[in-house]
């Protein structure tokens, strides 16, 4: 199991850009693409939520790491939980970025 943790971790990658989380594969290919815009929460879980079966879409590379969960407004799948490196880093990041659309909304 530590070699599948070592291994996965360098299948799916995940980045933010352009007010866009992306979800890579190789940290090449993005497989898929959602609009900060669209997320209506995002938070923190234990990585017992990879293995629960639940309606979620999971990048699951990081076996026994913490995941985040997004769950968005609008689309076929609604939920997906992915695994990176600094979760709760990467939540306030996306937090932050929504603030300031708001922010921006309510100034425009």
């Amino acid at each position: 199991m530590a070699l599948a943790q070592l291994f996965l971790r360098d299948v799916y990658d995940y980045d933010i850009e352009d007010a866009k989380v992306r979800v890579l594969l190789f940290r090449l290919v993005p497989v898929m693409t959602i609009r900060i815009s669209n997320i209506r929460d995002i938070s923190e879980c234990s990585p017992t939520e990879l293995w629960k079966p639940t309606f979620a879409l999971k990048f699951g590379n990081r076996v026994w790491a913490r995941c985040v969960l997004i769950r968005k407004r609008r689309g076929l799948i609604r939920s997906v939980v992915i695994t990176l490196g600094n979760p709760h880093e990467f939540a306030e990041q996306i937090k932050e970025i929504q603030r300031k659309q708001a922010d921006i909304f309510r100034s425009g």
